[in-house]
């Protein structure tokens, strides 16, 4: 057994083919659940902690509605079969065993499901029954190709009842199809680097071009050349997320028109709304801008961001699966 010291503790390693295990400062009781290959290990780790610690690979952060259903499972067991045939493709993940399993989402289903179902039900019983719980799941492949499938998980936390501040900084990443663990750690710069208040950070490319934030997606309210309010949003080079997928949904019934193009700061004077959309957040606006120069701006109004979070909640439990 080795063990190796992290930023978050000290991992244990069971075996060349185990999964690494890790302990913190040894706290009474656990704020986390961890399931992996449908097996509780001990975890007290948050889930970015995890993501950074583990070896690099695909993940996907999921949601639970009204505690026992999960909002769009099968999106997210796409994502992971995707993401884990475009990072073997990339070379940035050894290619598992069980690859062609893997990368087939109907196939995969079935063990990632009961990795959910095992963790929600383990998080349940063991930390709290009554709190919305965020789920993250990563796969790793070990030195004998074999795969590991965790899920994690831990309280999904507030949304904030305040349009946030959101800061323009940083480039598009490379492939941001695959949800690849590796970003977690790559953006922390960009995270640390941003003014005190700032909720989020959007990247942006050397055109002005805005396509996504560091955990979100981004989106701004303009009207065209007719008057007709539209929804400006990147529909390639970012990940599509799936809230992000329900709010062009919706805007249809508010009378606004989707536009699947990334905005430019450039037009930044034409805006009327700005928002961003994420798994923990649904759709939040933005009250304020700071700029690459450090200058800040404000968007006129917030209304219609607001009309389309309430008519969201209404569409979320039949986008859920009951676990």
């Amino acid at each position: 057994m080795l063990w190796s010291r992290t930023a978050y503790g000290w991992v244990r390693s069971l075996s060349t083919k185990g999964i690494a295990m890790v302990s913190g400062s040894g706290t009474s009781a656990s704020k986390y659940a961890l399931i992996c290959n449908g097996k509780q290990i001990p975890c007290e780790l948050s889930s970015e902690e995890l993501l950074k610690s583990f070896p690099r690979g695909p993940y996907t952060t999921a949601r639970t509605h009204e505690l026992s259903h999960v909002f769009e499972f099968e999106f997210h067991n796409r994502r992971i079969a995707e993401s884990t045939q475009l990072m073997v493709q990339a070379g940035t993940l050894p290619k598992p065993l069980a690859f062609d399993q893997l990368i087939r989402p109907d196939s995969l289903r079935s063990e990632y499901l009961n990795c959910v179902r095992k963790a929600v039900e383990t998080y349940q019983q063991q930390v709290a029954s009554d709190v919305e719980m965020k789920l993250t799941t990563l796969l790793n492949v070990n030195d004998a190709s074999e795969h590991q499938l965790l899920v994690h998980v831990q309280a999904l936390g507030t949304r904030p009842a305040q349009p946030v501040d959101i800061q323009i900084m940083g480039a598009p990443r490379e492939n941001a199809l695959a949800k690849d663990s590796g970003w977690v750690s790559a953006r922390q710069g960009l995270w640390d680097g941003r003014e005190k208040e700032v909720h989020e950070v959007v990247l942006c490319d050397k055109d002005g071009f805005l396509y996504e934030g560091l955990s979100s997606n981004f989106f701004v309210m303009a009207r065209d050349a007719s008057g007709s309010m539209c929804c400006y949003t990147a529909g390639s080079g970012v990940l599509l997320g799936t809230v992000r997928g329900l709010a062009l949904d919706l805007c249809h019934p508010l009378g606004i028109k989707v536009v699947e193009e990334p905005p430019n700061i450039k037009d930044l004077q034409s805006w009327e709304e700005v928002f961003i959309s994420s798994t923990s957040r649904w759709v939040l606006p933005v009250g304020k801008i700071v700029l690459q120069d450090k200058t800040e701006w404000t968007p006129k109004s917030t209304s219609q961001t607001e009309s389309l979070y309430r008519l969201m909640l209404e569409h979320v439990m039949s986008k859920s699966m009951a676990l």
